[in-house]
This record gives C-alpha cells, structure tokens and sequence, in this order.
C-alpha cells in the first residue's frame, strides 16, 4: 500500500512539474509576435521624449524592439512689429535586445543591450533670421529588465542597468549655426558613464499581436 502511495505522489509530482514547465513560459512567450511598445526615452538637455517601438519576438527567449522619440516646442512673440520665435526639438532612435534569463509564468528577468542616438536643436528666430546649436549624442545601455505580463496580449516592463555616452554628454555644447558668436566646432573628450534606474526608457508597457 505504502509503495503504491508513493507511486501515485510520485506520479502526480511528475505531472505536476511536467504541467508547470509548459506553464511557465505562458504569458511571457513573445515568439513570432510583433508588438507595439509605449515608453521614453531621455532627450538632449530637455523633458523625456515619449517613444514609440515595434518589438518582435525572435524566439521564447528573446526579444528585440525599435524605438523612436520626438519631441518639439516653438514660443513666438510678437514686439513693435518684430517676431521672434524660440524653438527647441528632440528625435531619437533606439534598438534594444533582450535576453530572457529567468522565466516564470507570468512574470520574467530580461539581460538588456541596446543603444540610441538623440538629435537636438535649440535656436532663436528673429524675423526670418534663425540662430542656435544642434547636437547628438550615441548613449550604450546595459542592464537588467522585468516583465510583468498579467494577460497574454500585454506586458509592462522596467529595469536598471548602467549608461554610456562615448562623447562626453554633460559637455557637449554642439555645433553653432546662423549668427550665433558660439564656436563653429567642438572637440569631444571624455565619456559619461553611471547607473541609471531608467536605462534607453525602460519604463513601457506593450501590447502584443
């Protein structure tokens, strides 16, 4: 009696681990499917840039997704007949690739890697006559992500990770156009490096097709 108890639970336990391996992967399988990501992403010297991605599942255990930002503002003023308008604009392109390192069935770890390249342009135009600097800048991101995934066709995703930028952000005063008394030319040196809780805007939700 005893050896058929034991049969049985190990019958049952076998089952159980055989069903909850097929299981863990439920929500959190993105093979073959194209999905459509809602995120940010950091713009140059402004606000975040809402992004728009299209992320493809390559396999069950990987992920990849195209991101693009804009953002834009233009005040114009008016003053004895004199117009002025300040205008500032952000765009930025990103790719990102996720590895899936631990999975469970509604919820798993991403190893994240990707890369973006934010264009910017502040200048001053006075009646016809347009001024400022425009820059870019290339940031590498490496970092861990999390995925929650309560229904099949949606997830929410963020992460940690550490950034790069290989030209020095924080010193960069980009290449001066129109009238402005700014040097025409930057030499670049250095690099930013630090950990950043926001890695290529990792805050996102998806939907999935």
């Amino acid at each position: 009696m005893n050896r058929f108890s034991s049969a049985v639970a190990a019958a049952a336990c076998s089952s159980f681990l055989v069903s909850g391996v097929a299981f863990a992967d439920n929500n959190t399988n993105h093979s073959g499917s194209f999905g459509l990501k809602g995120s940010q992403m950091d713009s140059h010297g402004g606000p975040a840039m809402g992004a728009l991605g299209f992320a493809y599942g390559i396999s069950s255990a990987m992920v990849i997704t195209a991101n693009l930002a804009y953002w834009s503002t233009s005040n114009k003023q008016t003053v004895s007949g004199n117009e002025t308008d300040s205008h500032t604009s952000n765009m930025g392109l990103g790719a990102e690739f996720d590895y899936k390192v631990v999975k469970g069935a509604d919820a798993c770890t991403y190893l994240n890697v990707g890369f973006q390249m934010v264009n910017a342009n502040s200048g001053v135009n006075v009646n016809g006559t347009d001024a400022g600097v425009k820059n870019s800048d290339l940031r590498l991101g490496l970092g861990l992500k999390g995925e929650w995934s309560p229904v099949k066709k949606l997830s929410f995703t963020t992460g940690v990770g550490l950034t790069m930028s290989p030209n020095g952000e924080g010193d960069q005063a980009g290449t001066a156009y129109g009238g402005t008394t700014a040097a025409s030319t930057v030499e670049y040196g250095g690099m930013d490096m630090g950990i950043n809780a926001d890695v290529l805007g990792n805050a996102a939700v998806t939907y999935w097709f």
